[in-house]
């Protein structure tokens, strides 16, 4: 195998990105128009002060997709930990924009995709 790899010009610097899948407690819908904005925003803000970088971070009716890269000084386990219980206080905190938000469902997936450079 190695020597399928001789005259290639390997790559020193290689990226993952993480993409992370939640949804409601029972798949109820709870995302709208109005709340969108400030529950992504909020998402996007934990993201950055964790050194992650949050390139994308969306979501429809019951569930919300978040593809970043992650710092090296997080674990994904510790960086979905965190999201789900600040995520979940923040929406508690403002019922008036979250009344439907049942509480956080269960993680439903996360992938990973390796970029060389």
């Amino acid at each position: 195998m190695l020597h399928s790899l001789i005259g290639i010009n390997m790559s020193t610097y290689t990226q993952i990105l993480y993409q992370i899948v939640f949804d409601s407690k029972n798949y109820t819908e709870f995302l709208n128009k109005e709340n969108q904005g400030p529950l992504f925003g909020y998402f996007v803000g934990m993201l950055s002060k964790r050194g992650c970088h949050p390139y994308r971070v969306g979501g429809y009716g019951n569930h919300v997709h978040i593809l970043a890269h992650l710092s090296t000084t997080i674990t994904l386990s510790d960086l979905v930990r965190d999201i789900k219980k600040a995520s979940h206080e923040m929406m508690v905190r403002e019922k008036s924009l979250f009344d439907k938000f049942p509480g956080v469902g269960r993680l439903r997936s996360t992938c990973c995709f390796d970029i060389l450079h």
